[in-house]
């Protein structure tokens, strides 16, 4: 996933510390702590992937069949 970065993978530790915490205690304050992690992470990962492949179709658009390629993977 090349739009994955430092920021994303330490939001989701802290998801699941935060999940952890919530399975132990079954408090509600717990959960709600829970879900604002969740929403927070699942924001960050729309906004990173939103932000690379706008960039990307940006910088390939001269060919986007070339540009298409390289996301999935294919030989030129």
């Amino acid at each position: 996933m090349p739009w994955y970065n430092n920021e994303i993978d330490d939001a989701r530790k802290k998801r699941r510390k935060a999940e952890r915490k919530w399975r132990k205690s079954r408090r509600a304050e717990d959960l709600v702590m829970f879900k604002r992690l969740k929403n927070y992470v699942t924001h960050l990962i729309n906004k990173a992937r939103r932000d690379f492949y706008t960039e990307f179709v940006n910088e390939n658009s001269s060919n986007l069949f070339r540009a298409a390629n390289k996301l999935l993977a294919l030989k030129e």
